[in-house]
This record gives structure tokens, sequence and C-alpha cells, in this order.
């Protein structure tokens, strides 16, 4: 076999032929870039921006999903704690409570003692503060006397039988009932007159 000698290379400044292995190597610019490797650089780019949106659509999903279930879970505490507070009269008793400071404070005749004056206001912001907080609204004020549509009987917790007929009946409100962002909670306590 002949024996050769060292392969002849192209001077580095020469123009390269169409389809001639590319130079590579510590002397090959690295600014200079063909179209095939563009090509594979804008193709990796795209992926990589179809997977960030993907990864972006899935996070706003998770954010969505989450913010629900923190909803949810926010509601039900509140209908729990206004069921606790209803069923525990609370709520009638702060109401009572208002009614008597206010007529005491009403009376002309008595001073509200020392102790007790600082205290008058304290059912009203409370019950202020809970109908604020948990979008609660009082329903008929007790004492109230009303006509009602005998349809709207069954919207009141009523002592007594209605009389016979078909119009209006007469009843007077014994206890106010309460309403949570438009749902009746608890039904007013009423008596037929």
């Amino acid at each position: 076999m002949k024996r050769r000698g060292p392969k002849r290379q192209k001077p580095t400044n020469a123009p390269r032929r169409r389809g001639a292995a590319r130079r590579t190597g510590p002397d090959r610019d690295p600014r200079v870039s063909t179209g095939r490797e563009r090509r594979q650089v804008e193709r990796a780019r795209s992926r990589l921006v179809t997977a960030l949106e993907k990864a972006s659509a899935a996070g706003e999903d998770v954010v969505r999903v989450a913010d629900a279930i923190a909803e949810t879970a926010v509601e039900r505490r509140e209908s729990s704690l206004v069921a606790s507070m209803l069923e525990s009269r609370i709520l009638a008793d702060l109401v009572e409570l208002r009614r008597l400071f206010s007529a005491r404070a009403a009376a002309a005749d008595t001073t509200p003692d020392r102790e007790l004056a600082p205290c008058l206001n304290v059912p009203a912001a409370l019950l202020d503060w809970l109908c604020v907080s948990f979008g609660l609204e009082p329903l008929f004020e007790a004492g109230a006397v009303l006509e009602i549509p005998r349809s709207r009987a069954e919207s009141f917790a009523l002592a007594g039988t209605l009389p016979p007929g078909s119009g209006l009946a007469r009843v007077r409100v014994t206890s106010q009932g309460w309403k949570r962002r438009g749902t009746i909670v608890a039904r007013p306590s009423a008596e037929v007159v």
C-alpha cells in the first residue's frame, strides 16, 4: 500500500462549496450560523413557547380551582357560623339588648348608670358588624303588625291558625327573621291578630 502524505487543508478564507462540510473547531466564527442551525433554533424556540403557554394555562386553571375551593370553604364556614348564631339565639339576644338599651336611653326620667353607659352602643354596633360581615339582613321588627296575603303565611313561623277567607291575614311579629345574601335563613315568628 502506498503511503500518502498529510492531507492538504484549504485556506480558512476560501469560500465553501455547496454541500461541503462546514468548518468546526476553534477557528470557526460562532456568530455565523447556517440556515439549518437557524431552523433548528426556531423550532426549539417554538416548542419552548408552546410548552410555556401550556404550562401557563395549566397554572391559571390551578389558580381558578384553588380560588373556587377557597370561596366554597369560606362560604361554608360563614354559613356554619350564622347557623350557630341563630341556633344559640345570639342574634335574637343582641336585638333584644339593643331594644332595651335604646328604650332605657330614650327614657327621660332615667340616666344611664355610669358603669353601663359605655356599653349602651355595643349591641347595635355588634349587630351592624355581623350584618355587614356575614351579609345578614333583618326581616321585620318585633312588634310590627302586618297584613300579609295568605300565600305568604308560610314565610312566617305562625302561632295560631289563620281565620278562613282568601284575603289578607293580620299578624304581629314576635321575633324578627333573618336573610343572608337574599335567602331566608330564619323565618320571623308571628302570631295571628
